[in-house]
């Protein structure tokens, strides 16, 4: 099951990272929209893989015991997930919901797309890193 979800927080990372990199070599602003309709679909997996990422990341964090333990890479490597995860799910969940509900945005269309940019780059990095060591590990996740 774990390799299942490391192959998903992969797959989420090669599409979401790689569709914001391609997206301006195909589309072409179309009546003041500054994004492909693509988004509309990518934002669901992105809003999955955030809201699962941020539980085995938590879950990841949790498995360390840092009273009796000294401070490891893996240790290290699990808060850094944690809490980019924690930012990212801040960000996208922000941006998206004002997405949905028409009408409302807190601030204009420049700041949104630098706010979309970072989160798309967020997401990418962090499923990459949190699907490899899913993949890689032949344990629970807290390990």
């Amino acid at each position: 099951m774990q390799r299942i979800l490391g192959a998903f927080f992969i797959l989420t990372a090669i599409v979401i990272g790689g569709h914001t990199i391609v997206e301006p070599l195909y589309y072409t602003s179309v009546e003041g929209a500054l994004d492909s309709p693509l988004w509309g679909y990518l934002n669901w997996l992105t809003g999955l893989a955030v809201f699962f990422g941020w539980i085995f990341s938590l879950m990841r964090k949790q498995g360390f015991d840092t009273d009796t333990q000294p401070v490891t890479r893996d240790f290290a490597e699990a808060n850094a997930q944690f809490y980019g995860f924690t930012i990212v799910a801040i960000l996208f969940y922000r941006n998206w919901f004002a997405v949905l509900m028409d009408g409302y945005n807190a601030y204009g269309p420049d700041a949104a797309h630098i706010a979309w940019f970072a989160i798309d780059a967020g997401v990418a990095v962090l499923c990459g890193s949190l699907g490899m060591h899913m993949w890689q590990s032949d344990s629970s996740i807290e390990t």
